[in-house]
């Protein structure tokens, strides 16, 4: 029998998700700074932790996911971005960067809007 969770519990999943997610923020940002990493890059290694943390999440906790946005809604949706798609009218602006210039990469400030692909 699934009985629901009680509002203890969920608040206290609630507070360890926000603790994993504060720590895998802030724990590159600090533990880097002896390496000499650019502190810039250092945010974005915890942000990047995050997305990891958070993506492996909507594989693991696929019921739970699939609450917030239901499948069917997804499904009724792909018809009207497919045609947008196909129009032109959904684009985006994306700009090819080596793998190997990835560091410059990553500190530009000059690409609002648009969406670097990191290439061999």
């Amino acid at each position: 029998m699934n009985l629901p969770p009680d509002d203890d519990s969920v608040a206290s999943r609630t507070m360890q998700n926000i603790a994993i997610i504060l720590t895998l923020l802030l724990l590159p940002y600090w533990a880097l700074i002896p390496a000499h990493v650019s502190e810039p890059l250092r945010g974005r290694i915890g942000v990047a932790l995050v997305f990891v943390f958070t993506r492996v999440g909507h594989f693991i906790k696929t019921s739970a996911m699939t609450q917030m946005l239901p499948p069917k809604a997804i499904f009724e949706a792909f018809p009207q971005i497919w045609a947008l798609a196909a129009s032109g009218k959904l684009r985006v602006d994306t700009e090819r960067v080596p793998l190997a210039d990835v560091e410059a990469a990553w500190q530009r400030h000059d690409t609002p809007g648009r969406r670097l692909v990191i290439t061999p």
